[in-house]
């Protein structure tokens, strides 16, 4: 008789506690359906707060970089660090990626031309590693800034 009501009273309580927190997955809200909508339509990858520009009305940073994180752990987008402190963010739906990233001016170019198929097999043979996604990019100097170099 006592195993029972212990039963009872252990199944009760963890259903209380069950309806009276929220559910444990996050939802996809408007706001990150939107934020996802700004970044795969960009041909840029875009920092927090070049997303935030977009948006009306704004909310506050914090909720943007909250809404970046949940995407990323969703996989839907991904981010990148080039050499200084700010992430910047893309679409997952692109696949790869390849930049240029200019150290002057911090201006990103994409471009498509992708040599990692030639030495993708050599890699995962070599390390015995199954390799899934890549991306490359280089760090330089852009043509404006190195003629903005020559003039001074």
């Amino acid at each position: 008789m006592e195993k029972c009501f212990f039963r009872f009273f252990v199944v009760a309580y963890t259903e209380k506690l069950t309806k009276d927190k929220r559910p444990m997955r996050a939802s996809f809200t408007e706001l990150r359906k939107e934020i996802l909508k700004i970044i795969e339509e960009s041909a840029q990858p875009l920092m927090a707060k070049d997303v935030l520009t977009k948006l009306e009305p704004q909310p506050n940073l914090s909720t943007i970089y909250r809404a970046l994180d949940f995407l990323c752990r969703k996989g839907l987008v991904k981010s990148v660090s080039f050499s200084s402190d700010a992430n910047y963010y893309f679409s997952a739906k692109k696949g790869h990626a390849h930049f240029l990233y200019c150290k002057g001016c911090s201006e990103i170019q994409v471009f498509d031309q992708c040599f990692a198929d030639k030495i993708q097999k050599n890699i995962e043979h070599e390390f015995d590693y199954k390799i899934t996604d890549h991306f490359f990019y280089f760090s330089g100097i852009c043509d404006d800034c190195r003629h903005r170099m020559v003039d001074l």
